[in-house]
């Protein structure tokens, strides 16, 4: 999948808004975030992640020269109270990267379906999804930290390939 115009990100921008954050693009899978107002809100093999912040990642990113897909969504009339409490509940809903269970995709899908009332019910991956939300013009731009390009292509994968490299991680704590 083509993601396209990608502009650089202006890191003060970043800690305002709503965004899914896509971090180690070119591994298969990804890691999926979503970040709200430098928040961010994810679910690992260790366990849920909510709450932690984004100047963490972004600073992980400059050390660790990897790079960091944001891609901006445009909020909808809801408040701030209740976008935080329904990120807080997507993460706790799945709690954990599992072979067979949920993948860190699990919690956008909660949110997005939630939030937007979105129809998620055929989005199993991220290149599912964000077509998905292209259609329904929610997404505003894409930004990056760490690649030069101005155009990105995720590489599709299968559910075995995701199971896979969840034994692997989990097999190395």
């Amino acid at each position: 999948m083509l993601i396209e115009p990608v502009l650089h990100a202006k890191e003060d921008d970043l800690y305002k808004g709503l965004y899914i954050v896509i971090i180690h693009l070119f591994r298969i899978p990804p890691h999926l975030f979503l970040a709200y107002n430098g928040e961010l809100f994810s679910i690992t093999i260790s366990g849920p992640k909510p709450n932690e912040p984004l100047v963490g990642l972004i600073r992980a990113s400059s050390q660790k020269a990897f790079p960091i897909l944001f891609c901006k969504i445009k909020e909808n009339n809801t408040s701030s109270e209740i976008i935080l409490k329904s990120l807080e509940l997507a993460v706790e809903k799945h709690q954990q990267v599992k072979v067979g269970g949920a993948s860190c995709l699990a919690p956008l899908k909660s949110f997005f379906e939630e939030v937007y009332s979105l129809n998620i019910k055929n989005v199993n991956f991220i290149f599912d999804l964000i077509p998905l939300l292209e259609s329904e013009k929610l997404i505003e731009a894409y930004h990056s930290i760490g690649f030069k390009d101005t155009s990105i292509t995720i590489n599709g994968y299968t559910q075995a390939e995701i199971d896979q490299e969840i034994l692997r991680a989990s097999s190395s704590l």
